[in-house]
């Protein structure tokens, strides 16, 4: 006869799930404490550099370029290799390359660079996520997968006021983040947990995508515009009116610590009603935020804003993630993951270059009207398809669970289908 489970077994399993997969989480703790101080610090370092805001906006396009080359040829990597060698690969070049941005200090050099390392950490992310995925019972993948997300959200925050350790004129802070990829590397390498490298990349067209979930299409592609550029110009912006570079640092770990606060209780509302109107609603409370970010003349009502900003315009795209899949079946709920990534990795392309360039017309809070006007549409369209399509029946809605970031991988995805725990 089989033993039915005691009280303690499901958090004795937990803790042993989580005891397995602590070292990932140690090393995307790591990884995301170099990876957030290196996109503030090269957008810092390029105005000092008197590089235009165009010009810092065309580099950090240049990062989601080679994340959507990186999502797809990682995959055949790490069937190929796999997991650790690929992990350990890519993060030998991210951190190499880390060193080879003082090297040079030009444009084209840069756009090389960012290029590279954003298919490396495309890679890397892939790597943890199907690592994550194979090494974690289905009743638990939600728990940790919600873990994973508020892990890299806290280390990016965390990884803000680092730039203040060192003058970001100098060489310091690009050795520091180097040291940080080179470590994550420590945990993964030596972990004694095998994987399957079975990951699975089938594909929608974007017509087949479109008509399952207009919202999710456009939506995803929207917020990789609002979301990137922000990522990519934020810091310049902060040089912009004048911001000391620890009130950069300051702003920039704002805005992520109003995301992880708001993960949670928005991701519950949209779990109880229409996930649309949440998405309506956020944008608009985002657009407003963003009108309020450019007014604001004293800096804790900009700083308060920002947090607002953090809180309603990143977690939009979990949302967006969580409406799409209660739209398609499970056989398919990773070819549509495909399909928004590469919605979301289109619009971040453009993000940063349109930025950088209304900001060179226009103007430091070119950037800010900019991601207001954008969400403004995006709430109109929302509100419009509210009108026109029934929504979807709350027993058949899937749980909600936080993405770690807009930039998420196939895996992370796919992970999200198992918050409905099967036992």
């Amino acid at each position: 006869m089989r033993h039915q489970p005691t009280a303690a077994a499901g958090p004795v399993a937990f803790r042993t799930t989580i005891y397995q997969v602590a070292p990932l989480l140690v090393a995307v703790t790591v990884l995301f404490l170099g990876h957030g101080l290196q996109g503030t610090l090269l957008g810092v370092r390029g105005g000092l550099e008197g590089m235009s805001a165009g010009s810092i906006g065309l580099v950090m396009s240049a990062y989601f370029l080679g994340f959507i080359v990186g999502s797809f040829w990682s995959v055949h990597l790490i069937e190929t290799v796999g997991h650790i060698r690929t992990f350990a690969a890519l993060a030998s070049v991210t951190s190499a390359v880390a060193l080879a941005y003082a090297l040079e200090i030009s444009v084209i050099w840069w756009l090389i660079l960012r290029i590279i390392n954003g298919f490396c950490f495309a890679g890397m992310i892939l790597v943890v996520e199907s690592w994550l995925n194979a090494g974690t019972e289905s009743r638990w993948r939600g728990r940790v997968l919600a873990i994973y997300g508020t892990i890299t959200l806290a280390a990016w925050a965390a990884s803000q006021p680092m730039l203040s350790l060192a003058d970001p004129g100098g060489f310091v802070l690009f050795c520091v983040i180097s040291i940080l990829v080179s470590l994550s590397l420590v945990p993964v390498t030596l972990s004694r947990t095998g994987v399957s490298n079975g990951i699975g990349a089938d594909r929608l067209s974007a017509r087949e995508l479109f008509a399952i979930s207009p919202i999710g299409l456009i939506g995803t592609f929207l917020i990789g515009i609002w979301g990137s550029a922000f990522w990519g110009m934020g810091p310049t912006f902060g040089q912009m009116i004048d911001m000391s570079t620890e009130e950069i640092a300051a702003f920039m770990a704002a805005v992520m610590i109003g995301a992880a606060i708001g993960q949670w209780p928005i991701g519950w509302l949209s779990d109880l009603m229409d996930r649309r109107i949440v998405l309506a609603g956020g944008t608009s409370v985002a657009a407003t935020s963003a009108i309020g970010v450019f007014v604001a003349e004293a800096h804790n009502i900009l700083f308060l804003c920002a947090v607002l900003y953090g809180a309603t315009s990143i977690t939009m795209y979990s949302i967006c993630i969580a409406h799409v899949n209660d739209r398609v079946s499970q056989t398919k709920l990773l070819a549509a993951a495909s399909g928004l990534l590469i919605s979301y990795g289109a619009g971040s392309t453009f993000g940063p270059i349109l930025a950088g360039s209304l900001m060179d017309l226009f103007g430091a809070d070119a950037l800010f009207i900019g991601s207001a006007t954008v969400q403004a549409i995006f709430a109109i369209f929302v509100c419009w398809r509210i009108r026109v399509e029934a929504a979807v029946p709350k027993a058949e809605k899937e749980g909600f669970v936080a993405m770690p970031s807009a930039a998420t991988s196939h895996v992370g995805v796919e992970l999200n289908r198992h918050t409905s725990s099967r036992e």
